[in-house]
Order: C-alpha cells, then structure tokens, then sequence
C-alpha cells in the first residue's frame, strides 16, 4: 500500500475528472460550488474572518493548490492561507427597500462570481462576499467543487459558525462545534481508495447489474 505524505497527494478519480474539465478549457463557472447563507442579524466581519481562517488551519484539505503537467497530478496543502471576506454595505429606505436592495446585489453578484475563474495553482481555492445592512445579512461562499464536495458543506458551516459564536462570545480558545468528531484527513482518503484491488468494485456492479443487457 502506498503511504502518502499529509502535504502532498494525489487526487481521487473524481477530481481527476474535475482537474481534466478544467485543464481542457471548461468554461468558468463549471464544477463551482456557491453556498449562500441568509442570517437574520448584522455579521461581525472581522469575527467571521477569523473563524473562516480557523476553519481553513484546521481542514488542510480547503489549503489545497493542484499541479499538473508532467507526471502524475497532485494536489498540495499550503499552509498560512484562508480567503478574506469582501464585505458589501446594503442600504434602503425601508425593510422592504432593504430587502429588494439585498436580493439584487447578491444576485448580481452570484453571476458575476460564477464566471470568474479560479487559478488552480494557487491557494486558497475560494472567495467569501458578505452583504449586509441594517439587522440582516447574506453570506456567499465560493469555491471549486473540486475542494470539497456536497457531505462537507455542512459540517463546514457547523464548524465555522460555532467559531464565530466562540470569537463573538469571548471564549476565544472554544475553536469549531464542541462534538464534532476529528475528522481524518482527506489524505487518508485517497491512500485508501487508491489501494483498493478493484475486484470488490467490480463484483458490486456484477450483481447490481446482473439481467441487463
């Protein structure tokens, strides 16, 4: 079995995938993930700032940069990175001026981030626009699909507002939501999908096909 250093990895067949669609000239916009957050209250930027840097020191699988070209394609933890918060003032003149003015700015901003392209050899792979005004806020969190997939969106976001809860309550050293459970590291992931033989695979997919054809 090959063992794999934490910093350095290959990719799973899923983002070889990804990585091809990219590589090839894949439009922007493609295989990207945008999670949008409505919050009933106005964000403390710098708080949450600090909870995604958090966050991002903890999970090394978001502090991932790719490279390509010449052998077999890796992905490598960078350390000391996480994506600052872009923060957009909202104003209207009443809560339902407020709240169409919130909506059409997150809108556009949705498309305009959506075709922008990300550079997959540099880290970190994300963008975080936090809009705001008067009690109520939207939070949108971008990054490549490539990352991280659908399963981790919520513990993610668990994680990342217990942090901000912490920071904002003072108990500074309370990092991430209280049971969460270590999480192993995607390294070890892909050392144990790229070790499997393939013949349970197969034997699966015998069965669960067999009458077709």
């Amino acid at each position: 079995m090959a063992t794999f250093a934490a910093g350095s990895y290959p990719l799973t067949s899923t983002q070889e995938g990804m990585l091809f669609h990219h590589a090839g000239g894949a439009a922007p916009g493609v295989d990207v993930e945008q999670i949008e957050v409505a919050l009933a209250e106005e964000v403390d930027a710098v708080a949450l700032e600090q909870a995604f840097r958090a966050l991002y020191t903890k999970s090394p699988a978001l502090r991932v940069a790719f490279a390509w070209g010449e052998g077999e394609a890796r992905q490598t933890v960078v350390d000391g990175v996480a994506p600052a918060v872009a923060v957009h003032a909202v104003a209207g003149d009443d809560d339902r001026g407020l709240d169409a003015a919130l909506e059409g700015a997150v809108e556009r901003y949705l498309a305009a981030d959506r075709s922008a392209p990300f550079d997959f050899r540099a880290a970190p792979l994300a963008r975080v626009a936090l809009f705001q005004g008067r009690g109520r806020a939207r939070l949108v969190w971008t990054f490549p699909h490539i990352v991280m997939d659908g399963r981790a969106f919520a513990p993610a976001l668990r994680d990342l507002f217990a942090t901000y809860d912490a920071l904002r309550s003072g108990a500074g050293g309370a990092m991430g939501a209280p049971d969460a459970p270590a999480a192993a590291p995607f390294a070890a992931y892909v050392e144990a999908v790229r070790s499997r033989s393939g013949a349970g695979d197969e034997a699966f997919f015998r069965e669960l096909l067999a009458g077709f054809g």
